[in-house]
């Protein structure tokens, strides 16, 4: 996440208000499908560590770490097609 907040400028980062914190994971990852160079790098690592599920698992735990958040169920609904499911957030 260091990496990825230094690429893009992302210092203290917070969220803006009326943001759904819950569905962040979901969010970052409709965030990478839809830019051209993130989904990239995010088909670079997967193919780097040759695991989807544990990449993807690594992201949203660094998602949860950056911020802050604890776990608050788990959501089988995603809009992002990258996820099957992913931990709703508080």
């Amino acid at each position: 996440m260091a990496a990825f907040c230094n690429k893009y400028s992302i210092t203290n980062a917070t969220f803006p208000k009326g943001f759904n914190v819950a569905t962040i994971t979901d969010t970052v990852f409709l965030m990478i499908q839809n830019d051209r160079e993130l989904m990239f790098e995010y088909l670079q690592t997967i193919v780097h560590h040759g695991n989807l599920g544990h990449a993807n698992s690594e992201i949203a735990k660094e998602i949860k770490r950056y911020f802050g958040l604890s776990n608050a169920g788990l959501n089988k609904y995603p809009n992002s097609f990258l996820i099957q499911s992913f931990e709703n957030f508080c």
